[in-house]
């Protein structure tokens, strides 16, 4: 992971110099719907009770929860290249019965689940001259996965983003963006975390 964010930093900061580059931060909050999908009996017979059958699927959780961002990067004329960490932390845990309606004690969660990842971002204006500049975006990166004491490495991640912006002073910029982004599951039984929402930041540009 070291290298990973070696390497975006270089590419932030050295664009050739014919380049408009401005150099920025930013600080983002959000709201994000997360949801992870399972098939219970097979997932318990790998990663928990063996012997527990008929328990059918559903999702190992399904909450939204507030997410805070931190990012450094640089505007290059009509793009947006930067390395953005966010951190994310869900308290919802799944609630099963078995295939007679009785509930699983035992497999009832409430624990706290933390999310976070680690991606490379790339920004397009398409318009960027006007007061308020839309965008688009794709990223990639790592992403990692603690549930049910389920200690994760990091796996892949990727998100697409929709938005806008508006510079209300010399060196601050505001910005409005949609949010879809995935992780790889760590588990071989369930399936990829899905989480879609979105985010007001603030950039400080150095320019």
């Amino acid at each position: 992971m070291r290298r990973f964010i070696i390497a975006v930093f270089i590419l932030c900061f050295s664009i050739p110099v014919f380049a408009e580059i401005n150099p920025y931060i930013a600080v983002r909050g959000g709201y994000e719907k997360s949801k992870q999908k399972t098939n219970y009996e097979s997932f318990w017979a790998e990663y928990g009770e063996p012997g527990i059958t008929n328990i059918g699927g559903g999702s190992l959780f399904d909450d939204t929860a507030v997410l805070g961002s931190l990012a450094i990067g640089a505007d290059i004329n009509q793009f947006r290249l930067e390395i953005a960490y966010s951190y994310k932390l869900l308290k919802e845990g799944m609630s099963v019965r078995n295939g007679e309606g009785i509930p699983q004690d035992y497999l009832n969660y409430n624990d706290k689940i933390k999310q976070q990842t680690l991606l490379a971002n790339l920004f397009y204006y398409p318009l960027h001259t006007m007061a308020i500049n839309p965008f688009i975006g794709a990223g990639a990166g790592l992403g990692t996965l603690k549930i049910y004491d389920f200690n994760t490495k990091y796996n892949f991640a990727y998100a697409l983003y929709i938005g806008a912006d508006y510079t209300f002073a010399k060196h601050f910029t505001l910005e409005l963006m949609g949010t879809y982004n995935s992780i790889i599951s760590p588990y071989s039984n369930a399936k990829d975390v899905q989480n879609f929402g979105g985010s007001l930041g603030v950039r400080y540009n150095f320019n």
